[in-house]
């Protein structure tokens, strides 16, 4: 696990969720790793390397995430109408040993949910 994906982890150790809009959670990034930050004229500033992170994180299984709408809040008005949520993944405890390994690559958390 590099340092990027171990800030996260111990931020959502905390927070439980983070998400694109999260100002706490990406001004803290930014500053930790010294990345671009785009200051925005409502909400958040935007961190694309943040953003990556959590989608790579996702994409090996080390997070979970679901979609909030902000069409009742704020969509439209200078914030997406959508955007992802994520938490950390519940490990796989259907298994043990190397069979969970290798499940665990293969499988996607969205699998879960269908389930």
């Amino acid at each position: 696990m590099n340092e990027k994906e171990k800030f996260v982890t111990e931020y959502l150790e905390r927070e439980k969720f983070v998400d694109v809009l999260d100002v706490e959670f990406l001004r803290s990034f930014a500053m930790r790793f010294a990345c671009k930050a785009f200051n925005m004229n409502h909400g958040a500033p935007r961190v694309p390397l943040a953003s990556k992170t959590l989608s790579d994180m996702f994409k090996k299984g080390l997070l979970e995430r679901f979609i909030v709408s902000m069409n009742d809040y704020a969509g439209g008005i200078g914030y997406p109408n959508w955007v992802y949520s994520y938490s950390l993944a519940k490990p796989n405890t259907a298994c043990t040993g190397r069979k969970a390994v290798q499940r665990k690559s293969k499988v996607k958390v969205l699998a879960a949910f269908r389930q």
